[in-house]
């Protein structure tokens, strides 16, 4: 079956026609592209997008509204340069408004057809992030595929006509035929790089139709063939076109526009050697369409799901569970104390005090002094804190770091600076601890700005020094700026101060950078929810979550700090109480979760004050978003990242220990879908804590 006759098949078919959405992708400020058509460049999508100019709106692009050709507004260019990084993604809902500004005449919405949305892979992922959640639905793609040798034949024309040159070392007008052309042309690399776009990459359609449909559901879009609908059959097609962007019926015609017959006919030679490079990608694309074509394209249905509305406001009925989980938890005492294993060829680290810090600093100091006195370079022995230099240890649930180390010498070329900047870095830290003061890691950094350069250079030499030394780096008395938040039911006294978490205002209490100066805590809590966003939290927190339910609320805002981690393993501890986590349902939220738990590779050395480990995943699980009927607008599509990074999860022995993280992580890699702890406000912005989060805790719906 050919490309042509394939997509005759196809289209007869129909693509599926979803309901209108009334919002037509606008904000007060903005809009965004409703009608995305997709098509390389001279397949066509000039043609409709002026077929649909009399009911779609044009992006009001420089140059349109003053003598410039019309086809422009239909070309922003702005997508693919996002993906080439010449614009800020932050900045395009102000570039929207500048394209889109809301306007009574566009009740259809807007287009958007520069034809490198469809050739520039990366474009459909851009956009799915970029575009509202509440908009996706109302979202149309119209597909154009032009048989790959006829499109660059006719490329090849339209460049040497307008002087273009869209294949860099490849410009038509050097070339009298297009089989020399074309020549040119196979020997350049097939790739989708900014230098080649416009290539041969532009005619292999399955790649970049399978970017797109990675991220949008298949039932938002409408293929169509260049010769058999826009030129043969436009009088059927267009009606199906207007039926499926749900706009009154458009002209019988298309406009021809652009055309320019080429200079020359391709012998059979150049046609034979351009089939063989598309035939295969040919192939894909068929089996994905057929795919399509044999799947139903209408949404999936799910089975409806009857969401709780209300909850008994009774602690102890919603607590008792939790209770159980903090006794049972307190029988256990699951922590395994590292001098019970073997814990040969592995790296420990010791808390120390100041004094023992200094004196380790001036150990290593006499040690290359004596080498410079032997006429010998001096050198330090840092133990390797790389991805092959770390395990995971089982007993204890966390990552450690082996016992390899390096050589790190003044005489070598390579380490030169480095060497200087751990030099430095350890004098700075021998004045600190003996002044017996705490100074902030950017503080460190801006003592010796030229040496150090930049402060990811000093942050990580640091922890080389306290990786050297054999001490968390807490001990060096340099720290990081606060992050990390708590409130609740939670007083302790720092450096003497009293601290009442359940009396610092709404948002409570900045967890403070000098943990070794926080004593005497104590709580009357149940429970310590950890959150991880502080957006999630200041909820919690404004609706005094922890006095109906008493229980501390901390977050580290995102990735957590060093702070963060060593507050919460030190108040879990000590208090004995179970950790629950509140987070996003998607990799990285459970990412963050693991950090918590078993530790970040970056500081594998220091896992024994950094982790809390038994924390419980209570939500936002992936099998909440069905048992809690989430509605679709507040579902995304999962990016290639997030798959990427689920399945290294997968992977990972922390995860594999345990068959119900395994299973809900499974299911969401197979639902490609994932939410953020924000969709729960579809059903009301107190829905988490006044629904959600009781009926967990009373079904003790934590694994």
């Amino acid at each position: 079956m050919t490309l042509r006759s394939f997509l005759v098949w196809l289209v007869l078919g129909g693509a599926a026609s979803a309901a209108r959405n009334e919002t037509l992708c606008c904000e007060p400020s903005r809009c965004w592209p409703r009608v995305w058509v997709l098509g390389a460049a001279k397949a066509g999508t000039t043609s409709v997008a002026l077929a649909l100019a009399e009911w779609v709106c044009r992006a009001k692009v420089a140059g349109v509204n003053s003598g410039g050709p019309a086809w422009m507004a239909k070309e922003t260019y702005v997508w693919h340069r996002v993906v080439d990084g010449e614009i800020d993604p932050t900045a395009l809902g102000e570039v929207m408004g500048e394209l889109y500004p809301p306007r009574p005449q566009c009740s259809h919405g807007f287009l958007e057809a520069t034809p490198t949305n469809l050739m520039v892979g990366r474009v459909a992922a851009v956009a799915r992030r970029a575009v509202p959640a509440i908009f996706w639905e109302s979202l149309r793609f119209v597909v154009i595929l032009r048989e790959p040798v006829a499109r660059d034949v006719s490329a090849y024309a339209h460049q040497r006509k307008k002087g273009h040159v869209w294949v860099p070392g490849c410009p038509a007008a050097k070339f009298s035929s297009y089989d020399d052309y074309a020549t040119c042309v196979l020997g350049l690399p097939r790739r989708d790089a900014p230098e080649f776009r416009n290539g041969l990459w532009a005619g292999m359609y399955a790649a970049q139709l399978r970017a797109w449909w990675a991220v949008v559901p298949r039932f938002q879009f409408l293929v169509v063939g260049f010769e058999q609908h826009l030129v043969e059959k436009s009088a059927d097609f267009l009606p199906r076109l207007s039926r499926f962007l749900e706009i009154p019926e458009i002209m019988t015609s298309l406009p021809r526009k652009n055309h320019h017959a080429p200079p020359s006919i391709p012998r059979c030679e150049t046609r034979d050697l351009l089939a063989a490079v598309f035939e295969p990608e040919n192939q894909k694309l068929y089996a994905m369409l057929g795919d399509a074509k044999r799947h139903p394209l209408e949404p999936p249905k799910r089975k409806k799901a009857t969401p709780p509305t209300t909850v008994t406001t009774n602690a102890d009925e919603v607590l008792a569970a939790v209770r159980r989980e903090r006794e049972s938890r307190r029988a256990a005492d699951g922590t395994v104390p590292a001098a019970s294993l073997d814990m040969s060829g592995l790296r420990v680290v010791q808390e120390m005090g100041s004094e023992e810090v200094g004196e380790a600093i001036e150990e290593l100091f006499v040690a290359a002094a004596e080498s410079i006195a032997r006429k010998e370079s001096y050198s330090f022995a840092v133990p390797s804190r790389s991805a092959s230099n770390q395990a995971y240890v089982p007993e204890l649930d966390r990552v450690v770091l082996k016992a390899n180390s390096s050589k790190r010498s003044l005489a070598n070329v390579g380490q030169a600076r480095k060497t200087a900047i751990m030099t430095r870095v350890l004098s700075l830290v021998h004045e600190v601890v003996g002044k017996g003061i705490h100074v902030t890691k950017r503080d460190l950094f801006y003592t010796d700005v030229k040496l150090f350069k930049k402060q990811d250079e000093s942050d990580a030499v640091l922890d080389d020094a306290a990786c050297t030394i054999g001490c968390p780096r807490s001990c060096l008395n340099v720290v990081a700026a606060d992050k990390g938040l708590v409130v609740g039911r939670l007083s302790f006294l720092e450096d003497g101060d009293p601290i009442d978490c359940t009396r610092m205002g709404v948002t409570g209490k900045a967890i403070p950078s000098y943990i070794d100066k926080i004593t005497d805590v104590r709580s009357d809590a149940e429970f310590i929810l950890l959150v991880e966003k502080d957006a999630a939290y200041n909820r919690l927190a404004e609706d005094r979550f922890y006095n109906q339910f008493p229980c501390i609320l901390l977050t580290g805002k995102g990735q957590p700090d060093v702070a963060t981690r060593m507050f919460l393993r030190r108040i879990a501890a000590q208090l004995r109480l179970p950790v629950l986590a509140f987070v996003d349902s998607d990799p990285y939220g459970l990412k963050i979760l693991s950090v918590y738990m078993s530790g970040s590779k970056a500081m594998s050395y220091d896992s024994n004050s950094l982790t809390t480990p038994n924390i419980k995943w209570l939500g936002l699980r992936p099998s909440d978003l069905d048992a809690y009927d989430l509605p679709d607008q507040c579902r995304l599509p999962m990016t290639p990242k997030d798959i990427e990074m689920g399945n290294h999860l997968l992977k990972e022995d922390f995860v594999r220990k345990n068959p119900k993280w395994v299973a809900e992580l499974e299911t969401m890699q197979r639902t490609k879908q994932k939410a953020e702890i924000q969709a729960l406000s579809a059903f009301g912005f107190q829905f988490v804590t006044q629904v959600y989060l009781p009926t967990k805790l009373k079904q003790g719906d934590w694994i």
